[in-house]
């Protein structure tokens, strides 16, 4: 089957992720030197949006381990991507990259797919509000 429009339509995301796996190439090889391509090519995409101070500290959270957990769980950079930010809000309860390795290894893979979602839910809601708290002040100035 040819799905040349897919990739097509994901090709704008290409070029940060090679731009973000270059830093890491070249600033830190050392950091991700044990990653397998498909591991780092995860840590790269979720970097983009993270400023360049996380890239030196990212190995702490994000091990091998972790990212290989993730990429077998994930069958796309689209679930993987959720999958990443959910490992965010562990590490802010205070998980070691060593549970949230293991829960996404023994968590039921729907659950977790929902728990993903419902993440990603409240970090988009929480963003439209703090919009709109901005445009409010904003227009107290005015």
């Amino acid at each position: 089957m040819n799905f040349g429009g897919q990739a097509r339509k994901n090709a704008y995301h290409k070029v940060p992720t090679v731009l973000a796996g270059s830093i890491y190439l070249d600033l830190y090889p050392d950091q991700v030197a044990d990653l397998s391509l498909a591991e780092l090519e995860t840590l790269a995409k979720h970097s983009i949006t993270l400023p360049l101070t996380f890239y030196k500290i990212s190995k702490m959270y994000y091990t091998k381990e972790l990212l290989a957990a993730i990429n077998a769980i994930g069958p796309d950079y689209m679930y993987r991507t959720g999958y990443m930010f959910l490992t965010e809000k562990y590490f802010e309860q205070g998980k070691t990259p060593q549970e949230v390795t293991e829960y996404f290894l023994t968590a039921d893979k729907k659950a977790l797919l929902k728990e993903s979602f419902d993440y990603e839910h409240f970090l988009i809601e929480e963003g439209f509000k703090a919009e709109e708290e901005a445009r409010k002040n904003e227009s107290r100035r005015v």
